[in-house]
């Protein structure tokens, strides 16, 4: 059910950020290749590549309630995009302490998510992410955001890695 549901939503989700170019590549694992859109909805001719997650968000109003999460890599930086109960896009302006879990490795870092609902690190990080993702398997990543007068928000989610070093190859400016 959860993937049809992904099937399903996955146009609307893109939609938020670009449009998917399909891939039938076996190299390239989970990853799918995105166009970057100009201000007309065009696709502009510069790529990215995301990888869909399914996890869950804990807040005051849920505990641990589907949702999802794009990882989106481009020539400039990662991001993720968290989706609340599978299809609201959080635009919270926030920062989240974001940390990343491989097989022997956890790294911390603290990531702003703006009102466009683009989740980013500080540029000095990209680097230290990126060689987290190309060691490819499964990457677990938790993204808690401190919250004053109410209860924290939280998300977890994992991620396949695998395909990265082939997939990066199709990133464009």
């Amino acid at each position: 059910m959860k993937k049809i549901l992904i099937l399903v939503l996955l146009p609307l989700l893109i939609a938020c950020t670009g449009t998917e170019s399909a891939t039938t590549d076996p190299e390239m694992h989970e990853w799918y290749i995105g166009d970057w859109i100009d201000d007309y909805g065009q696709p502009n001719g510069s790529h990215y590549i995301y990888l869909v997650g399914e996890g869950t968000l804990t807040n005051y109003a849920a505990t641990r309630e589907e949702a999802i999460c794009i990882f989106m890599v481009s020539d400039k930086s990662v991001y993720l995009k968290f989706f609340n109960y599978g299809s609201h896009l959080n635009k919270d302006g926030k920062f989240y302490n974001v940390k990343f879990k491989t097989d022997n490795e956890e790294h911390e870092y603290v990531m702003f998510n703006s009102t466009a609902g683009e989740c980013s690190p500080d540029s000095l990080d990209v680097p230290k992410i990126l060689n987290l993702i190309k060691k490819g398997g499964t990457m677990l990543v938790s993204a808690t955001s401190e919250r004053e007068y109410t209860t924290d928000v939280q998300y977890t989610f994992s991620f396949n890695t695998d395909g990265y070093e082939y997939a990066s190859q199709f990133i464009t400016k």
